[in-house]
């Protein structure tokens, strides 16, 4: 039982990072009409590229 959990976890996040530049298209898409994003691969892929960033970036918060 805890082996198919761990495989639907696994498959549960293959799917959403492959989905989450389409919802990344659509949120802008969404929020600015005018920008009009089409659906194409190039745009899939600079989606992928923008989401990728925005793991990377980490705000450094002072202690006082």
């Amino acid at each position: 039982m805890r082996d198919t959990l761990v495989v639907l976890g696994f498959v549960a996040i293959l799917v959403f990072a492959f989905f989450s530049p389409f919802i990344t298209i659509w949120c802008l898409n969404t929020l600015f009409p005018s920008l009009a994003i089409p659906y194409t691969f190039w745009t899939y892929l600079a989606a992928l590229y923008l989401n990728a960033g925005s793991g990377l970036v980490k705000f450094k918060t002072s202690k006082d």
